[in-house]
């Protein structure tokens, strides 16, 4: 405070607490190529962990937290709310929830996104990223909304062993 601190000779600082309130959204793919791992956990888990971190990070924050599975569409939405029963309930939905569909698709979620009728929200985008995506409409949200992607691979599939001759089924 430069009034103040001109008046007493003495420098002054103000602290401000922030009022955060914010909505967060966990945006979490739940395709079949999330199910891939060949270390002591798949990626689908990896997955599952890092929402869970935010999501009671959030709860810690008192920010509402809501959030939007997808696979090669908007499978389920939970609104954001800031209780501990409601992240509770949000984290059993998201390690019991069973996909529909095997493919990815981020066409769907980011109309989702764009429609939400909220106040700016912070988007948490946690996925392997294995699909193109146009990046116009993902700009769009990034105007809307704060967006941060979390991107979860395999050691595997960044780099194949040389084993040979590999029969893949898609």
């Amino acid at each position: 405070d430069w009034k103040a601190s001109a008046r007493s000779q003495k420098m002054l600082v103000r602290q401000y607490l922030e009022d955060r309130n914010r909505q967060i959204y966990l945006v979490v793919d739940i395709s079949a190529s999330t199910d891939y791992g060949t270390g002591l956990e798949t990626k689908a888990t990896v997955i599952k962990k890092i929402a869970a971190v935010l999501a009671f990070l959030s709860l810690y924050k008192k920010d509402s937290v809501g959030l939007i599975l997808f696979s090669s569409d908007v499978e389920k939405v939970i609104l954001p709310r800031a209780s501990r029963a409601h992240v509770l309930s949000l984290l059993h939905e998201l390690f019991t929830h069973k996909p529909r569909s095997r493919t990815t698709n981020f066409a769907p979620v980011f109309e989702c996104l764009a429609q939400l009728k909220n106040k700016r929200a912070i988007v948490c985008l946690i996925s392997d990223f294995i699909d193109t995506f146009d990046l116009r409409m993902l700009s769009i949200i990034a105007r809307i909304h704060d967006v941060i992607a979390f991107r979860c691979l395999d050691e595997r599939e960044q780099n194949f062993p040389d084993v040979g001759t590999l029969i893949i089924e898609d």
